[in-house]
């Protein structure tokens, strides 16, 4: 049985699992794991943030050629920015597929705070995910995460204020390549969800219950670019890695990690599988996270595709 399968893949790995895997087509779960407990987001979040912007569109409150000036995004020496040859704005289609494929935290910055934290909440309420929430844009993650009160989100309200700051001073962290994060830091009391939430949010978003048809298929479009192609993608077959949709998400302390996500479909010849894989509390080799992701995945595929 399947169900046995993914329990030998995961069982030796040393993390916490929150696992949700869906056929959409039959309305069926293939299996679930820790599937009521929350995980935080991390990078998971663009992927909401994606549809929600396309909300907004549908709503007709913006356009997806509006052109956003540059200098309002807050792009500097060393980011993304460094690829467009300077240009001095971007429509909002383009950077939602920046975002995307670049998981870009500036853009989803950006975006966070155009939609605004409690707009963002009372939406899950109204879809009646009771138990996800996005409460710090992502910057704010970052300075809180790494030890610093909330006296200096003001402070260093930029991204790139924050890189000088730490440059300024990194003899107070213990490596300069990767600084040292608050280990008293509680990750799931920020930008959090549920395996099942996250899961049935996919599923509504894939039944053009949340944007209409066009606008689905869009952001299905841009979420079938991403570049990160090492977790659920990583042992699919090279034709079928372009048919799956999925936002990742990682959190580095120190020389480890501690948050390896990977939320997103297949979409194949009419079929959609939701796979929803969430972690925390690792104690094990990041790769072999990675691996047991690409595996279930794979796996998954062969059944039910």
């Amino acid at each position: 049985m399947i169900i046995n399968d993914i329990r030998k893949i995961i069982k030796p790995h040393m993390a916490n699992y929150g696992i949700s895997l869906y056929d959409v087509n039959s309305n069926k779960v293939i299996f679930e794991e820790r599937e009521n407990e929350r995980f935080h987001l991390a990078s998971v979040v663009k992927m909401i943030i994606l549809i929600e912007v396309l909300k907004l569109v549908e709503d007709n409150k913006i356009s997806l050629n509006e052109q956003i000036e540059s200098s309002k995004l807050g792009f500097f020496k060393g980011t993304i920015f460094d690829y467009f040859d300077n240009r001095k704005d971007f429509s909002i289609k383009e950077l939602l597929y920046l975002m995307i494929t670049f998981s870009n935290s500036i853009i989803a910055d950006y975006f966070i705070n155009l939609l605004g934290k409690d707009y963002l909440n009372k939406r899950f309420h109204k879809l009646e995910l009771y138990d996800t929430k996005v409460n710090l844009t992502i910057l704010e993650l970052n300075i809180l995460s790494y030890g610093l009160d909330e006296t200096y989100c003001e402070k260093l309200n930029t991204w790139r204020k924050f890189y000088d700051f730490f440059i300024e001073n990194k003899d107070s962290f213990n490596r300069k390549e990767c600084f040292q994060r608050n280990k008293e830091f509680d990750y799931c009391r920020y930008n959090y969800s549920t395996p099942l939430e996250i899961r049935k949010y996919i599923n509504d978003f894939l039944s053009s219950k949340i944007i209409n048809q066009e606008l689905t298929n869009i952001a299905k479009g841009i979420l079938k670019q991403q570049s990160a192609r090492f977790r659920m993608r990583f042992m699919v077959p090279p034709n079928i890695e372009w048919n799956i949709g999925n936002q990742i998400g990682t959190i580095a302390e120190d020389n480890k990690f501690i948050v390896i996500n990977d939320c997103g479909f297949i979409d194949v010849n009419g079929k959609q599988i939701i796979l929803v894989f969430f972690t925390n509390n690792i104690r094990t080799d990041f790769y072999k996270i990675n691996l047991s992701i690409a595996e279930i995945t794979k796996l998954v595929y062969e059944k039910y595709v």
